[in-house]
Formats: structure tokens, C-alpha cells, sequence
């Protein structure tokens, strides 16, 4: 029984992680039209923060489905929960380090670009 909780206590939680996600890109997309005259709020700041906000609940919605793989692997016992913990991991790691790019020394080449033209 409690193991049938917690994985709809997940996927209740990736439902609204997901709307909300929804909520905030729509309200960026409303707010990026805006001119600024209008709202002198709505600074290119505010709107990165609010689609910053709108993707970290995307994220969060995401863990939450792959982390209900493993509670549904939980459903036929502890080995399998065990075992599909580990391959979680090592998928989780692949995801977020997929980049190689040293950023200390990345550089912008906005200006050249604009010398070029």
C-alpha cells in the first residue's frame, strides 16, 4: 500500500511540476511582448528569472517521472529497486554532464562578428 503512495505522490507531484512549468512559459511568452514603456517592471531580468523558474520546474516534473521508474521497480522488491537505482545514476550523470565545455575559458565572439559585418 505505501509503495502505491509514493508513486502516485510522484506522479502528482510530475503533474504539477509539468502545469507549472506550462504556467511560466506562458507568461514569458506574454511578457517578452511587452514593450517596456508600458511596464517598467518587466526588465529582461525578470523575465529570465521567471523562464529560469519555468524550467527548473520542467526539470523537477522530469526527475520526478524518472525517479517513479524506480519505485515502480520497488513494486517487485528491493533487488530490482536497487539495480534500477544504479542505472538511474549513472543516466542522471550522462544527463547533466553531457557538456565538455571548459567554461573558464569560453570566450563571446559577439564583437568579432559585428567587425565582420
Amino acid at each position: 500500500m505505501i509503495k502505491l503512495l509514493v508513486l502516485m505522490v510522484h506522479f502528482f507531484f510530475a503533474f504539477f511540476s509539468f502545469t507549472l512549468s506550462i504556467r511560466y512559459m506562458n507568461q514569458v511568452n506574454f511578457m517578452i511582448n511587452v514593450p517596456i514603456d508600458c511596464d517598467p517592471m518587466l526588465t529582461p531580468e525578470f523575465i529570465a528569472a521567471t523562464l529560469d523558474t519555468g524550467m527548473v520546474h520542467y526539470t523537477m516534473g522530469m526527475r520526478a517521472f524518472y525517479l517513479s521508474v524506480v519505485v515502480t521497480l520497488w513494486l517487485f522488491g528491493p533487488v530490482w529497486m536497487f539495480l534500477g537505482s544504479l542505472v538511474m545514476v549513472c543516466v542522471l550523470y550522462k544527463l547533466d554532464h553531457c557538456c565538455t565545455l571548459e567554461y573558464s575559458t569560453a570566450q563571446c565572439d559577439i564583437e568579432t562578428r559585428k567587425a565582420k559585418i
